[in-house]
């Protein structure tokens, strides 16, 4: 029995490289929820990672995160009113404008098989509590 030639090894070695490289390069992470495939560097990082609130159980890993924050907004209410137009009261239009804080509380549940595989389910619950209003504008115009 013979060697085969130095040149076939080269090539079959290389050709198992070529085959690696191409074999990872067409991954893709899960779909989102709009069918797209999302890239898995984006998926990782949307995972919760262990040593936060992570449960295991019948061969699922689920993962619980929570973030709260404060947002600002305004709002305007109109109604009608009575204008003064220099010689008498008139119908107007009044607007008051409230400074708004609202508390979100986000939830995010991620679900991946076994302790360390793929995720296959997300969802994110988001939750809002009005703080406080305060009023900062009270203006009645003639119409």
């Amino acid at each position: 029995m013979h060697a085969p030639p130095v040149g076939t090894i080269a090539r079959a070695a290389l050709l198992a490289v070529a085959l690696a490289v191409a074999a990872g390069c067409g991954r893709s992470g899960p779909t989102d929820p709009s069918g797209s495939t999302v890239p898995a560097e984006r998926t990782v990082a949307q995972v919760p990672q262990p040593g936060g609130d992570c449960r295991f159980a019948r061969g699922v890993t689920t993962c619980v995160a929570t973030t709260i924050h404060v947002e600002s907004t305004t709002h305007a209410e109109v109604s009608g009113c009575l204008a003064f137009d220099g010689t008498g009261f008139v119908p107007g239009r009044r607007t008051r404008t409230f400074q708004d804080e609202i508390r979100v509380t986000e939830t995010t549940t991620t679900r991946r098989h076994g302790r360390q595989g793929a995720v296959f389910a997300t969802s994110t619950t988001t939750r809002t509590e009005p703080l406080v209003s305060t009023l900062v504008a009270d203006d009645c115009v003639a119409l």
